[in-house]
């Protein structure tokens, strides 16, 4: 089994080049996406083992790129991340979870995070990409 790299979508470039050195510290290769447009781009070019997506970004926020992965029958599993998961009464994990993400978890993200998702991550089987549906 081959497994893609992982898809990080953060718009704070400090925080994208922690995940990235954390997950290539686990020989998990990954690609960085600064927002949700460069984000829906690459998941149209290439398949993708996980997504871990920020929630709150400018432009083209976690749950627009969640809606946008629904409609369009991508199933790479993503994990959505905030720095705060309730923020004036919205409860963003339960709305990331409710539009397919399988958690959500709170910035800092931390090791035993990083480990956790490992186990989420999906090899692309030999028939093809296994993020798009």
């Amino acid at each position: 089994m081959h497994y893609p790299p992982v898809l990080v979508v953060e718009d704070n470039a400090t925080t994208r080049e922690v995940l990235k050195a954390r997950f290539q510290n686990k020989s998990i290769p990954c690609v960085e996406a600064s927002d949700g447009f460069t984000a829906m781009r690459l998941l149209k070019q290439q398949s993708f083992s996980l997504v871990l997506l920020d929630i709150v970004m400018p432009g083209m926020d976690g749950l627009e790129l969640l809606r946008w992965m629904t409609i369009n029958g991508i199933k790479t599993p993503v994990v959505a991340m905030s720095g705060s998961l309730m923020c004036s009464g919205i409860n963003y994990a339960h709305m990331a979870q409710e539009l397919g993400a399988f958690w959500g978890i709170s910035k800092p993200v931390s090791d035993d995070d990083i480990a956790e998702m490992e186990s989420l991550r999906v090899p692309v089987m030999q028939s093809g990409l296994s993020s798009a549906g």
